[in-house]
C-alpha cells in the first residue's frame, strides 16, 4: 500500500529526527528510500475479516544493495494523533 503524502512527511522527519545516521546493516550504505506501508498479515486465513487493515509497518529500503528496514508506525508520533506509547521494558542483550 502506498504512503500519502502526508504520511511520507511524517515518516520522513520521524526518520531524520530519529535515525538520522542509519546504516544499511548489510552493505553500510547511507542511500535510503521509502518504501510501501504493510498491512497486518493474518495468522489464520479463516479469520482475514477479523484483523485491523490499518497498516502497521513501513518500509525503508536500501538504494544500494535493496535491504529492507521496517518500522512500527504506530510508534511515530505523529501518524496517529499522538502515537501509541510504550509500555514495554526496554531489554538489553
Amino acid at each position: 500500500m502506498k504512503m500519502s503524502e502526508d504520511q511520507q512527511k511524517c515518516f520522513e522527519s520521524w526518520l531524520r529526527a530519529n535515525c538520522s545516521n542509519l546504516k544499511c546493516a548489510l552493505c553500510q550504505s547511507v542511500r535510503w528510500k521509502i518504501g510501501d506501508l504493510l498491512l497486518p498479515a493474518h495468522v489464520n486465513p479463516l479469520e482475514q475479516d477479523l484483523g485491523a487493515h490499518e497498516p502497521v509497518m513501513a518500509q525503508l529500503v536500501c538504494k544500494n544493495c535493496a535491504h529492507v528496514v521496517l518500522f512500527d508506525v504506530r510508534r511515530i508520533k505523529g501518524w496517529h494523533d499522538d502515537g501509541v506509547s510504550d509500555s514495554s521494558q526496554t531489554m538489553i542483550f
